[in-house]
């Protein structure tokens, strides 16, 4: 009797096992096989005042939209993949972004937005009017007249941090406004003409790879 009543707490408890297994298995076909799309390869973020551009390569030639949000998936943009171009780079520009390290997060899917890839993750910088105030001017050390040529000269005092050169307007002896681009690796700019005017400003790239220039406002310098 012992025995039987063994076999029998064992023989419930196989069939209430099965029957739990029975469960899950009918919750996942209720819910239907879950097909995942491959995600992008890989992206990259340009950084820009405001925006950057984001380049992606997409790896799965099923997948024809792409969803990229950022500030925590309270904004998004998509956008159309063409399955032909699966391992070429494409680019995407967002808009409107406010100045600071953002998260994007990149997830593609299939026309009726299912199917859906993990997402790929990575991180970009965004610059604006906070990183603006921060530029200084570069300094005029001098400007020098040749007598002998009546040609001037401007003489830089060294470099600036990320600047990439200085634009110079001056108006020549026949009253005319001449603008003329110094790389900030010159250290001495000779003018095209004598002048009677000259006013500068300094051009700054925030990252080797961004995607827009900022400008200090002209400054007037007296000449001699």
């Amino acid at each position: 009797m012992k025995y039987t009543y063994i076999i029998l707490l064992a023989f419930l408890y196989v069939f209430s096992s099965c029957d739990d297994m029975n469960s899950l298995h009918d919750i996942y076909l209720e819910d239907g096989e879950r097909i995942y799309l491959g995600k992008v390869d890989s992206a990259y973020v340009f950084p820009g005042k405001n925006r950057v551009k984001l380049r992606y390569w997409p790896s799965d030639p099923r997948a024809t939209k792409m969803v990229v949000y950022w500030a925590g998936r309270s904004d998004s943009l998509l956008v159309d993949i063409n399955p032909e171009e699966v391992g070429e780079s494409s680019d995407v520009i967002i808009e409107n972004l406010e100045e600071y390290d953002h998260f994007f997060e990149i997830i593609t899917m299939n026309n009726q937005l299912k199917n859906k890839s993990i997402p790929y993750t990575l991180s970009g910088k965004v610059f604006g009017d906070v990183f603006a105030q921060t530029l200084s001017q570069r300094t005029i050390r001098e400007v020098v007249l040749d007598t002998t040529s009546g040609i001037w000269s401007i003489d830089w005092l060294g470099k600036v941090e990320r600047g990439i050169g200085t634009d110079i307007l001056y108006t020549d002896k026949t009253g005319m406004e001449i603008k003329q681009f110094a790389s900030m690796d010159e250290s001495i700019t000779v003018l095209q003409d004598s002048i009677s005017e000259l006013k500068y400003r300094t051009l700054f790239l925030p990252a080797a790879d961004a995607l827009d220039t900022f400008y200090t406002e002209y400054v007037a310098y007296p000449i001699p």
